[in-house]
């Protein structure tokens, strides 16, 4: 080991220009190597960030049928919290004024309700079961009730055509 050191040193003091430029190199590459590193995690955080804000903050979307398969799945040690978004009813719209043949009409949870991103455009969000928030693709549409409107719509279901049509959920 004496030996190697010796050798190095011996070399680092004949050559100081490239002992130099190569301890500057070995600075710069290691700066470089940083900087990419940083801007890789930055640039997966923002895509995380732009994520939750158009979609929501979940990662899994079940389509559970039964409150058996809910208990099963918040129960599980690998689930952080879990919420539910359940298709209450549809209701029947005008087509030609709506470009819509149904209006669904969906319950949620406060966990699913802080999951995902819903923020009001106009007025504010609902407060108990007789309100509702309607989304910005069917206010837009031309005949559709504005803030503080009272709405009354025909709920009913809706089932695959056939004769054993299945409720669709």
């Amino acid at each position: 080991m004496d030996v190697i050191k010796k050798f190095t040193r011996r070399n680092l003091m004949r050559n100081k220009k490239r002992t130099i430029v190569t301890i500057i190199g070995v600075m710069l590459s290691t700066a470089l190597i940083c900087a990419v590193v940083g801007m890789v995690a930055t640039f997966r955080q923002s895509i995380i960030e732009d994520y939750k804000k158009t979609v929501g903050d979940y990662h899994v979307d079940y389509g559970i049928r039964g409150a058996s398969q809910y208990d099963t799945i918040i129960n599980n040690v690998h689930v952080e919290k879990a919420g539910v978004v359940q298709t209450l009813a549809f209701a029947k719209l005008n087509e030609e004024k709506t470009g819509r043949e149904y209006l669904s009409i969906f319950g949620v949870n406060d966990t699913a309700f802080s999951q995902m991103n819903i923020t009001p455009l106009e007025g504010r969000l609902p407060e108990n079961a007789s309100e509702i928030a309607i989304s910005q693709r069917y206010a837009d549409v031309e005949g559709a009730p504005k803030v503080g409107d009272t709405v009354r719509l025909q709920l009913g279901d809706r089932y695959l055509p056939g004769e054993d049509g299945e409720r669709i959920p």
